[in-house]
């Protein structure tokens, strides 16, 4: 499969279709939200999508506890979508060597909020390594791909062949301050202060905001196939 995503069309959600707020859960399969953040609070639900032509569920985030202000505070807290790709999938990928290869990301996504948000990719192995790509939601209430090309990372020690973590994937909604000012677009050895760098948006300023994702694919190449 040159997908290296698991249930990225989110169908399956065999530990139930709606997930109340809670700082840590495991939602649709493979997908995991984490918040830290002070007030704000979400539900997650599988929902049905009739507006994307060869999709038919989404993963939706929707805040029922509003937080403004949450780029523009002081701290190291966030909210957070994540997805964990195994370390012996990713083997081919040659991570950490002169022979490492770019890899795509690409997903549909919906959101009531327009801006700039961003998914980081980190890697625990050896040395903990750090990529943070921006995309912005140009339209409200509309269906929009976004491709992110991650590149070759040839430092950094490797990924090691096990049944750990290889990378994870965190999609962002918000963040604070403390996440910000060091450039990250290209790997770099992990600092707070790269996270989340280009990450200006936030789900969280109105009750009902809220974000949909699907279609997610990561795939080894520099080109997102259909």
């Amino acid at each position: 499969n040159r997908n290296l995503i698991i249930n990225g069309a989110m169908q399956v959600a065999q530990r139930g279709t709606s997930f109340a707020e809670a700082s840590s859960i495991y939602t649709l399969d493979r997908f995991r939200y984490y918040r830290n953040i002070d007030t704000g609070e979400v539900t997650i639900s599988q929902q049905a999508v009739t507006d994307l032509a060869g999709f038919t569920k989404a993963l939706k985030v929707n805040t029922t506890t509003a937080e403004t202000g949450i780029p523009s505070k002081s701290g190291a807290k966030y909210s957070t979508l994540i997805y964990r790709v195994e370390a012996q999938d990713l083997q081919h990928i040659a991570n950490g060597t002169s022979s490492a290869k770019p890899l795509t990301l690409s997903f549909y996504v919906k959101s009531n909020v327009t801006g700039t948000f961003c998914v980081s990719i980190y890697k625990s192995d050896n040395t903990a390594r750090l990529v943070s790509l921006p995309y912005t939601i140009n339209s409200a209430n509309t269906w929009e791909q976004k491709t992110l090309s991650i590149p070759a990372d040839t430092s950094g020690g490797g990924i090691n062949n096990d049944n750990g973590e290889g990378y994870a994937l965190y999609w962002i909604f918000a963040r604070q301050q403390g996440y910000q000012g060091t450039t990250s677009t290209s790997w770099i050895n992990y600092v707070d202060t790269g996270w989340a760098n280009l990450c200006t948006a936030s789900i969280f300023e109105n009750v009902n905001d809220h974000i949909f994702i699907t279609g997610v694919q990561l795939e080894v190449g520099s080109v997102a196939t259909d």
